[in-house]
């Protein structure tokens, strides 16, 4: 299985199911299940505390269905509701990806793990041991 790393509390917001696109500067041809892993660092602006929330660990998982590349600032501003981000802080013309996800699931308990960079392998993490 693979995962993916974001700063909290994006992977909280999307375990809500109130983020439903996760905006890269990259494209994926990777479509499927993977794990949500929340990383040290955190984002500010949003209504939730990222200190109370798990970092450094794998917290849940989501579906990648598709991949939508804005071809202008107007059109990742008209999917905002989907990501949640400031879309001026994010429109770089001709690299700006949004991941749309399904399904999230949480884990009972957050698993421990150092992020890396990009999709990277995990131990298949689907039913976690509770």
């Amino acid at each position: 299985m693979k995962a993916l790393s974001m700063k909290q509390p994006v992977p909280e917001l999307i375990l809500q199911g109130k983020k439903t696109i996760e905006l890269r500067t990259w494209n994926t041809s990777f479509r499927g299940t993977f794990g949500l892993h929340a990383s040290l660092n955190n984002l500010n602006g949003f209504d939730l505390d990222p200190t109370i929330l798990p970092h450094s660990a794998l917290v849940g998982t989501a579906d990648l269905i598709d991949v939508v590349h804005f071809q202008s600032l107007e059109h990742l501003r008209s999917m905002h509701e989907q990501h949640l981000a400031r879309a001026q802080d994010w429109f770089v013309p001709g690299k700006t990806y949004g991941f749309l996800l399904k399904n999230p699931i949480r884990f009972p308990k957050p698993i421990p793990l150092k992020g890396k960079l990009n999709f990277f392998p995990v131990a298949d993490i689907r039913e976690p041991q509770q």
